[in-house]
């Protein structure tokens, strides 16, 4: 029976000894400091509860996070690489520790820290997406956002990354493909789309272009989405409609050599020479631009024409 009640006696007091432990955090008080976003008297709060050499890692990191949010970048780094020696290889921490070097310039530690998350877990999807912030080459760069895409496809950023760099490196098929994905999974994500117009167009897809143009200004004027149609509406031959755009920018005072030339030729196709003419003229005006030869030996065919007619 004594045995029995000490038995008893001792259970309870392990109880108590257990709830004085998880209930010493004042969590309203502790909650009211994340709220007000009051993060460094948060880390001070909890810094007063454990001892400066204490091992516990779920201590340690709430120190250690309220620490980086209220940027005491050096306290939030030491206590992170406490945890890293406590529990090595915790990936969280390591995290953690590639954010604060990245925040205070240090690229190499912040990329040491990534490749050695990568070491841990090779289908890791933020790291190599991290890892291609950092990359020193566009074949780099390509080759990280290629593996995070893999891994998760339907990541808007990620997909829009890679399909610039792609688009960077003249491969339009596979940019023009991986935000089709993208998009596929997040039909009302704009700035996908937006992205996907000018790879379209090279891809010789007008109608696609116009039609998503279409949709795009309904939510939002834009001027490159216009710009894209412009050129779009001149390739599928509807001149009309493509120097009705670009008037439209040219009034709101958005026009480009780019956009000046499209209406030269436009006019041209239209049989507006005296109009063709002077778009020539605004276009050499705006500014000295790739299409500048061709627009000269257009300009001349244009008055050879005008000359023609006129003595017709």
């Amino acid at each position: 029976m004594m045995k029995i009640w000490f038995s008893i006696v001792l259970i309870g007091l392990g109880f108590r000894i257990m709830t004085a432990q998880t209930t010493k955090i004042d969590t309203e008080k502790l909650l009211g400091y994340y709220e007000t976003q009051r993060f460094a008297d948060a880390a001070q709060y909890l810094q007063s509860l454990y001892s400066a050499d204490t091992q516990d890692v779920k201590a340690l990191t709430q120190i250690a996070y309220c620490q980086m949010m209220a940027g005491k970048l050096p306290d939030a780094e030491k206590n992170y690489m406490k945890i890293n020696t406590i529990q090595p290889d915790n990936i969280p921490a390591l995290f953690s520790l590639a954010s604060i070097n990245s925040r205070r310039g240090n690229i190499t530690n912040a990329k040491a820290y990534l490749q050695q998350i990568i070491k841990l877990d090779s289908q890791n999807f933020n790291a190599y997406k991290q890892m291609a912030g950092y990359a020193d080459t566009p074949e780099t760069k390509l080759e990280y956002l290629k593996k995070a895409n893999n891994l998760n496809t339907t990541d808007p950023d990620t997909a829009y990354d890679l399909a610039m760099v792609y688009n960077e490196l003249k491969q339009f098929q596979p940019a023009y493909d991986i935000l089709k994905t993208a998009i596929a999974t997040d039909p009302e994500n704009f700035t996908l789309q937006q992205a996907q117009l000018p790879i379209a167009n090279k891809l010789g897809k007008y109608q696609e272009v116009i039609e998503t143009g279409e949709k795009l200004l309904k939510a939002h004027t834009d001027a490159n989405v216009m710009n894209e149609m412009g050129q779009a509406y001149f390739y599928v031959k509807n001149y009309q409609k493509c120097v009705e755009i670009y008037t439209t920018l040219e009034k709101s005072g958005l026009q480009n050599e780019g956009t000046l030339y499209f209406m030269t030729l436009s006019y041209r196709e239209l049989k507006d020479y005296d109009k063709a003419a002077i778009y020539a003229q605004k276009t050499i005006d705006e500014a000295i631009s790739d299409h500048t030869p061709s627009i000269m030996l257009h300009w001349q065919e244009f008055m050879k024409q005008k000359i023609s007619i006129t003595m017709l």
